[in-house]
């Protein structure tokens, strides 16, 4: 099977995942946006981010680890890291919960200066060790290609959270902690539906010589935690200084627009999971030239469709945001809903070039990226914010986002010499930049912007098209033929 091949039918379970696990999420911000009123959502939000980062720092880059260690055959130094991970993991996910639970009345009356956060980051203080549990789970099924497994977790959390938001909310209390609750009890519903997988899973784990193998999974992983706690905190900067600089209601805003946005990642992350295991295994095998054919193809046409999503964002992205409530329809909300979108098109636009960096020795580099990710960000949200608050969060995050993109792609060229960026990805971005600042700055109605659109689209299909081989379209049909069960 080409690397091509595998690519693609691997990012197809995946890219299920993906839909489900992002349709969920922004259902369950739709829903909670709605039921709860904008400061209530506010700290509920502003809660979910606090403890996503706390188990960032607790899960120690142990996720992106195992995509490393524990892809290939089941050899015994391979059951040996998985052997580490697991004790690892259930020590981290103790540690993470308990300091969060402690450590929460100082983050709000401290940091955040806000009373009422104290009850709902303390019940999702019990997340971090669930979710490291989770998170590491779900890196394990990655590795090892169980594309339907990790879809049928992600579902049980989504679903979950979704349902037990709706209903804690509407009959028990229409507040925070309502949120809250309804998050914990989707972790260990989708906990369960995990169990249900490790009998079908290919590895079984070993606890021989754990010194060794703890020493070589922490040795690797710390540079990566620098790498995911850098990157979360660049990420959610946004969300955690409009907190401390400006209200709950300007996270709540702002979290409509960024949830929006970031459905424009679903296919790219789809594939970046399925690459992660074939760049290291290529890079091992010194077969990195198949790997980098297949990342052009496949960010082609992950440009594509985030292209048109783009598009959809721009155009109608005001209506969309109604959908929340009629306060989150604001101009400023949709510019910035605008500016978000256009920093994950070209991120998408460029392929998962942090994923081709980590799986090719180049983690040190990403380490020195972040870092400058995060002061970037930082600095420029600190700003921005104060002179523009919720607008202000959008185009500091898009501005040190670029940044980072733009070493990513040097370091590519200047490591292995490959380029992501070629003449076909060029004119899809050229035709989606200019066309979304058409419909931009063209204020059309809907009917009209739905028509402008749709022109674009079908130039795009045209570009996109005309580059496409015939091995790609052999495969596209084999695809075809397979799902219609032919």
């Amino acid at each position: 099977m080409s690397l091509l091949t595998r690519t693609l039918k691997g990012s197809l379970g995946f890219l299920l995942a993906n839909v489900v696990g992002r349709g969920s999420g922004f259902l369950f911000i739709v829903i909670t946006g709605r039921l709860l009123d904008v400061r209530a959502f506010g700290l509920l939000t502003l809660g979910l981010t606090i403890a996503s980062l706390a188990r960032k720092v607790f899960a120690f880059g142990i996720p992106n680890t195992v995509q490393r260690f524990l892809s290939g055959d089941e050899e015994p130094d391979t059951r040996r890291i998985y052997g580490s991970t697991v004790l690892i993991t259930g020590g981290l996910a103790l540690i993470g919960a308990t300091a969060l639970y402690w450590g929460t009345p100082y983050i709000a009356y401290t940091v955040v200066d806000d009373p009422a956060l104290v009850a709902p980051l303390q019940i999702l203080s019990a997340t971090v060790g669930l979710g490291i549990v989770f998170t590491v789970s779900k890196a394990v099924l990655q590795v090892r290609e169980h594309a339907l497994s990790f879809a049928s977790v992600d579902a049980a959390f989504g679903g979950m959270k979704v349902g037990l938001a709706a209903v804690f909310i509407t009959t028990v209390t229409a507040t925070a902690t309502a949120g809250a609750w309804a998050v914990v009890g989707a972790y260990v519903s989708a906990l369960l539906v995990f169990g249900a997988c490790l009998p079908r899973l290919d590895i079984t784990p070993s606890f021989d010589d754990l010194w060794t193998s703890t020493r070589r999974l922490v040795s690797y992983s710390a540079p990566l935690l620098v790498v995911g706690i850098g990157f979360y905190v660049a990420q959610q900067a946004d969300r955690l200084m409009l907190g401390a600089l400006d209200s709950a209601e300007s996270v709540g805003l702002y979290t409509a627009a960024s949830t929006l946005a970031l459905t424009l990642t679903v296919v790219h992350q789809a594939v970046g999971r399925i690459l992660m295991p074939i760049i290291s295994e290529a890079y091992t095998e010194g077969n990195l030239r198949e790997a980098c054919r297949t990342y052009r193809t496949s960010t082609k046409w992950v440009a594509l469709i985030n292209g048109v999503g783009f598009f959809l964002l721009v155009g109608v992205g005001e209506q969309i945001l109604g959908l929340f409530g009629p306060e989150y329809s604001a101009e400023g909300v949709h510019a910035a809903l605008a500016i978000l979108g256009g920093l994950y098109f070209v991120a998408t636009w460029l392929g998962p070039t942090g994923v081709f960096l980590q799986m090719t020795d180049g983690h040190k580099l990403e380490s020195v990226n972040t870092v400058i990710f995060v002061i970037s960000n930082i600095g420029l949200n600190y700003l921005c914010i104060l002179w523009a608050g919720v607008l202000g969060a959008a185009i500091a995050t898009t501005a040190s986002g670029l940044l980072r993109n733009g070493l990513q792609v040097a370091q590519m060229v200047r490591l292995h010499g490959f380029n992501p960026v070629t003449a076909s990805q060029l004119q899809i971005g050229g035709v989606v930049l200019t066309g979304s600042l058409i419909l931009w700055v063209g204020q059309f109605s809907l009917a009209l912007s739905v028509l402008v659109g749709m022109a674009l689209t079908g130039l795009l299909v045209g570009l996109v098209i005309r580059d496409t081989s015939a091995e790609e379209w052999q495969l596209a049909k084999r695809i075809k033929a397979k799902a219609l069960g032919g």
